[in-house]
């Protein structure tokens, strides 16, 4: 009978002593303005100390531009220390790839020369048809 509480309470102590089951934190990531890109990962649970790399791709005339939420930088790709649940935004902005002032998306003339005046449609006088 001694033999059997002993062996009892072996295997009671010992399915009793695992280790502390590991604390793990939330990501939760978006993306401004909607359909703007994405993030990749855009949500999950991570280990407490796991570092999670986030990279962001911008859709068709859009570029990446700046994290904002629980952090803020421009970091590509992001590597951040999960210690807490955190709530990261990845903002993309349309893109001006000859920085005319006119975007992307509306921009009828491509790579403007650098420094000259353009209209509504992204066209210099020197890009014009002049016939």
């Amino acid at each position: 009978m001694k033999k059997h509480l002993l062996l009892f309470f072996f295997i009671i102590s010992f399915f009793s002593c695992d280790e502390e089951p590991e604390n793990s934190y939330l990501l939760k990531v978006s993306v401004l303005p909607s359909n703007s890109g994405q993030v990749d990962p855009s949500d999950g649970e991570f280990s407490s100390g796991e570092v999670v790399k986030l990279t962001p791709t911008a859709k068709s005339n859009y570029e990446f531009e700046k994290w904002t939420g629980e952090w803020s930088g421009v970091e590509n790709p992001l590597s951040i220390t999960m210690n807490t649940d955190k709530t990261i935004v990845a903002n993309f902005k349309l893109a001006d790839s000859d920085s005319d002032g006119v975007t992307d998306d509306i921009d009828t003339c491509a790579d403007t020369p650098n420094g000259e005046t353009v209209d509504e449609n992204g066209c210099s006088d020197s890009q014009k048809d002049s016939d």
